[in-house]
């Protein structure tokens, strides 16, 4: 009846039914155009490429096309996060740069055990006054319940720190670096992973939260 009377309704529901949904993958001068960098290299992180095996879509769409995002002006896990991991490098690096001090304070046994812990904890408050105070327009002080956040998350960083900070004297601990990069533009510490796919060069670049060397 549909072939006699409504061809045309029935050329798109035949062409619906034997749609499988599926798309071909991208050209390579469109890959090229979507993620190379201005150099016309490719060079991606280790949680981009993560991001991809987990979801193809989600990174043609979060790094190829880049949609911009509206956010709200209140605090979300991202800025949560954000602040934890700023607050544990940046402590993290005070000790190492005053790593005697502080062996100092924490070799004096019980008597000297709540000074150390009074030092460390006043290093988390003033580390997260500053640094949020700079975070997204001082967003942690925007009202009570940001201020309230904050306070949370102070407690958790100095539980954190104290643990770090057993990590950071221990004798067996040479050196540490925080937040080194490995890439290929020769001021890094370390050089980029290189991984050769056809006749692309893909670079694996980043940034690693912490390296320590012992002995």
């Amino acid at each position: 009846w549909y072939r006699a009377n409504e061809p045309k309704v029935l050329e798109v529901a035949l062409k619906a039914a034997r749609d499988d949904n599926s798309a071909a993958p991208i050209s390579s001068a469109m890959a090229e155009r979507l993620f190379a960098g201005v150099d016309g290299e490719f060079s991606f992180s280790p949680t981009r490429i993560e991001s991809f095996n987990h979801c193809p879509f989600k990174h043609f769409v979060e790094k190829g096309l880049r949609p911009e995002e509206d956010r709200e002006f209140k605090t979300d896990v991202r800025d949560i996060g954000e602040m934890y991991h700023s607050c544990i490098m940046q402590v993290s690096k005070n000790i190492m740069d005053n790593r005697a001090d502080f062996k100092e304070l924490h070799g004096r046994g019980e008597a000297g055990t709540s000074e150390f812990d009074a030092r460390l904890e006043k290093l988390v408050s003033d580390t997260l006054d500053e640094e949020s105070g700079k975070h997204r327009g001082g967003i942690f002080e925007s009202d009570e319940n940001e201020k309230f956040r904050l306070s949370r998350l102070e407690k958790i960083c100095k539980l954190a720190v104290k643990a770090v900070a057993e990590q950071l004297l221990d004798d067996e601990l040479s050196e540490s670096f925080f937040e080194e990069s490995f890439r290929k533009d020769g001021r890094a510490a370390f050089s980029p992973i290189e991984i050769q796919i056809d006749d692309e060069t893909v670079f694996v670049e980043g940034k690693i939260d912490r390296v320590d060397f012992m002995g």
